[in-house]
């Protein structure tokens, strides 16, 4: 489990990166790489923060509309998400999860589509490990480092790719 770790403005990126690491579990023989790989992304970093998880619209309490109890049956999911979520996808607030968690049947009806189809670009319903690398290839380094679930992944992440580049293998 990661827990907070103490940082202060005058210690070094470099400092804050290593005790990260030690923190998160990763190997002393894969720390050079960890480190020079969030430097790269605070670099890539313009503000230190991720504006796009902090400015969402919330997500409402219960799901408007059902996509079992839907006015037409025949309405295709895309269609249902279009006309019922786009709110919440357009805001990005909408992840693979909430909608489970708010209405099963168009998690369902999702992954029921996706066995035969992809979704158009405008249906942007992104599972948690979607949601993390989006949040990673922004640069939200701020996120990375404030939040120790998505610091496990990326650090888990890294550990992977550390293994598979000493054996010649790709990373899962």
């Amino acid at each position: 489990m990661c827990t907070k770790i103490p940082y202060t403005e005058q210690m070094p990126l470099e400092e804050k990166i290593t005790k990260f690491a030690v923190s998160v579990g990763v190997p002393s023989d894969a720390r050079e790489s960890f480190t020079l790989a969030v430097k790269l992304l605070v670099a890539a970093t313009k503000s230190g923060t991720d504006a796009a998880r902090t400015n969402k619209l919330p997500l409402p309490k219960r799901a408007p509309e059902l996509f079992v109890k839907r006015r037409n049956s025949s309405e295709t999911i895309v269609d249902f998400l279009r006309r019922v979520w786009k709110p919440w996808m357009d805001a990005g607030s909408l992840t693979r999860n909430d909608l489970r968690k708010l209405d099963q049947s168009a998690a369902r009806g999702i992954d029921n589509w996706l066995a035969k189809n992809s979704l158009p670009d405008d249906i942007r319903v992104p599972t948690k490990k979607e949601l993390n690398d989006s949040i990673i290839a922004q640069g939200g380094i701020g996120a990375i480092l404030s939040s120790p679930g998505l610091a496990q992944v990326y650090a888990s992440r890294l550990r992977s790719s550390a293994r598979a580049a000493k054996s010649g293998s790709r990373p899962s």
